[in-house]
């Protein structure tokens, strides 16, 4: 936790990384998704980042898993 912010890094394998931070709302009296990235380090040393799609009506910690990470099919499927 940083400045009121709850930063995850999940290691997928050697080289792929997940980034989320989460924020707290006090509107919804609960911390959600403010920024999901994947990051790849690369064989020369540099690492690559992409920031992913965040669900439009936002995601709240309480709906974190990892298997929704480790396995991609879960990955924040559209409604």
């Amino acid at each position: 936790m940083n400045n009121g912010v709850i930063g995850l890094i999940i290691r997928i394998d050697v080289a792929y990384r997940l980034f989320l931070e989460y924020t707290y709302k006090p509107e919804k009296k609960n911390w959600y998704l403010i920024t999901y990235q994947q990051w790849i380090d690369m064989p020369d040393g540099t690492r690559e980042s992409q920031d992913l799609k965040i669900p439009e009506e936002g995601e709240s910690i309480d709906e974190f898993s990892y298997q929704k990470y480790l396995c991609p099919e879960e990955s924040f499927k559209t409604k």
